[in-house]
């Protein structure tokens, strides 16, 4: 009796045996299961901006091609203008996270912003008077001869205004020790051209978008003549309001286009001064 008695506990303890084993096993794949590990890949950027290229030359929406530019639209608004109401607040942007930098991009883009709701406005007074009629039109010719010349002249006083701020960004980078840092300057330089890039692109679709409002509207106004306005007297002021367009845009874009050049020259010269310090 005493050998079965040892026998059986025998089993029974390597029974045992392997039952915990088998329970730990099924507790590590549980455990195994239940976690994941994420791997999380990074690639280093350069804050460094690269020229991008100039948008082609639109004329809005009727696809055409733009006359010869002329060399400048007569200013008729009056003399020299303070600085244009805010009617668009837009929210302030820590862009660089130095309060004195990103006051300035900031600026830049109210300033632009102001622009353009003007601009409207004052075209938006133009539509108003014509009242979508033919004779509103032929009436109303000089009101649209003074906006070309209020776009021009607006425009032209804030890309200065931009250029200013601009050179005021790139005083504080130079001058200040707190700036000296090659990241730091690098960073801030990246930050300027985005702001003041991204407000020039913006710029251009909102203006270019008026000057395809001016031939959709006005096309349509001229279309519609009466009757007893023959089809040669028609044709003559759709001719006349084309042109006139066309050269106005074309004088935006090129005065646009310097301001660009303007400005990127001068960012590329302060960070060459800058890297040249290092």
């Amino acid at each position: 009796m005493s050998d079965l008695t040892e026998v059986t506990a025998g089993k029974m303890k390597r029974a045992a045996a392997h039952f915990l084993t088998v329970l730990l096993c099924a507790a590590t794949v549980f455990m195994l299961c239940g976690c994941s590990i994420e791997l999380k890949g990074g690639s280093e950027s350069s804050n460094t901006a690269a020229e991008p290229s100039m948008p082609q030359e639109s004329l809005g929406d009727d696809g055409g091609a733009p006359t010869d530019s002329i060399e400048q639209l007569q200013d008729v608004t009056g003399g020299e203008q303070g600085a244009l109401p805010t009617v668009n607040a837009v929210e302030f942007e820590e862009y660089t996270g130095y309060p004195e930098l990103d006051e300035l991009l900031n600026d830049i883009v109210q300033k632009t912003q102001n622009t353009t709701d003007y601009l409207t406005n004052e075209l938006d007074a133009f539509f108003a008077a014509a009242n979508d009629s033919y004779d509103g039109y032929i009436q109303n010719k000089e009101v649209l001869a003074n906006w070309y010349a209020l776009a021009y002249s607006e425009s032209e006083k804030l890309y200065e205004s931009i250029k200013t701020d601009c050179e005021k960004y790139h005083e504080i980078l130079l001058n200040n020790p707190e700036y000296a840092e090659y990241k730091v300057w690098d960073r801030a330089l990246g930050d300027s051209y985005d702001v003041w890039d991204g407000a020039l692109g913006d710029y251009y679709n909102d203006w270019d978008d008026l000057y395809g409002d001016i031939y959709n509207d006005c096309s349509d106004m001229i279309t519609d003549a009466p009757e007893n306005v023959g089809y040669d007297v028609r044709s003559e002021e759709w001719d006349e309001m084309y042109d006139t367009r066309a050269d106005s845009w074309e004088a935006m874009y090129d005065l646009r286009a310097d301001a660009w050049e303007s400005l990127y020259d001068a960012r590329s010269d302060t960070w060459e001064e800058l890297y040249d310090r290092r």
